[in-house]
């Protein structure tokens, strides 16, 4: 798996949507360049390529008959503002790097009504078997920050695949989501926004994001098994990059260590373009502090937990 394997020009129909009822699925496909997914984000890469799309009706009854047991390379779970992005990046001389796959999205999009964590293990089964199907190189997908929540039924899916958990300590994950909303909770973001400038910190759009980040904390404890890392922000840079690497199969170049640099000045979503990014202002503290009041003992005995590395569970540093 060292070697960098070439798919320039590749096409291959892939899955790039789907839309889940409670009879079946409808599958959206493109001919995608597969050598060409250069983007932040898979749906950007769909988006510029302008590929043809066609669309399929899978039925529900069908997904038991079509389990083909995918050959995944590994799956990057995390909290968001993680530095998930510049690792997806640094992967795709080696491999092809599907970040957050819409399909993917779609699938799991709660609620899930009637459809059993089999059935959706089935799915996922199905879409990334077509995914690895369609490259030479091995798959990697680099998942949403709310998939950590569906742990099981994907690692199931992708069964043996390694995977790492790359996490921030939840402060920062929050005030980064404020600085720079995501489109998903940009309303309420943006009026907490409002409330770090006045000091007034007691809506419940804190006490909404503080549950949101220990749900993707807590949920990572599904993860723990002998193919598995975790990756402080914090250590990314430093060290823990090239542990993914490792853990993965891949040996960084020295040529792509050159480049991570140049990618964080594309893709850094905070203000600095270094990373680790500077630790949260004095400025900001009065935040930081009702934000930590709100997360409360349990959720920082949670973060506390993976920091100092779970039983079953290698932390990068034994690479």
């Amino acid at each position: 798996m060292n070697s960098q394997l070439q798919e320039t020009n590749m096409r291959a129909p892939i899955p790039v949507g789907l839309y889940r009822d409670e009879h079946g699925l409808d599958i959206e496909f493109a001919d995608l360049n597969l050598g060409d997914l250069l983007d932040p984000f898979l749906s950007q890469s769909i988006l510029r390529q302008q590929a043809p799309q066609c669309q399929i009706r899978l039925k529900r009854s069908d997904l038991s008959n079509s389990a083909s047991r995918p050959q995944v390379g590994g799956l990057i779970f995390h909290t968001g503002r993680c530095g998930s992005t510049l690792l997806a990046h640094a992967l795709k001389p080696y491999a092809t790097v599907l970040s957050e796959p819409p399909a993917l999205a779609g699938l799991f999009k709660p609620p899930h009504g009637s459809w059993s964590a089999e059935e959706l293990t089935a799915a996922a089964d199905w879409l990334i078997g077509k995914w690895a199907a369609s490259t030479q190189k091995p798959v990697i997908i680099k998942l949403t920050s709310w998939h950590t929540l569906f742990a099981d039924a994907i690692c199931n899916a992708c069964a043996p695949a390694s995977t790492v958990f790359l996490f921030r300590q939840p402060a920062d994950i929050a005030l980064s989501l404020i600085r720079k909303p995501p489109g998903w909770g940009r309303q309420w973001l943006e009026k907490l926004e409002r409330q770090l400038h006045t000091n007034n910190f007691s809506g419940d759009e804190l006490r909404s994001l503080s549950q949101l980040i220990r749900q993707f904390l807590s949920s990572s404890r599904t993860l723990a098994s002998d193919r598995h890392i975790d990756v402080a922000y914090e250590d990314l840079v430093d060290g823990g990059i090239e542990a993914v690497f490792r853990h993965f199969g891949f040996k960084l170049s020295e040529r792509n260590r050159r480049l991570l640099a140049n990618i964080l000045e594309v893709d850094a979503k905070d203000e600095s373009r270094s990373a680790p990014f500077a630790p949260t202002k004095e400025e900001f503290h009065p935040f930081t502090t009702a934000f930590e009041g709100v997360f409360g003992i349990e959720g920082n005995a949670i973060y506390n937990s993976i920091w100092t590395g779970r039983a079953g569970t290698k932390g990068y540093a034994e690479y």
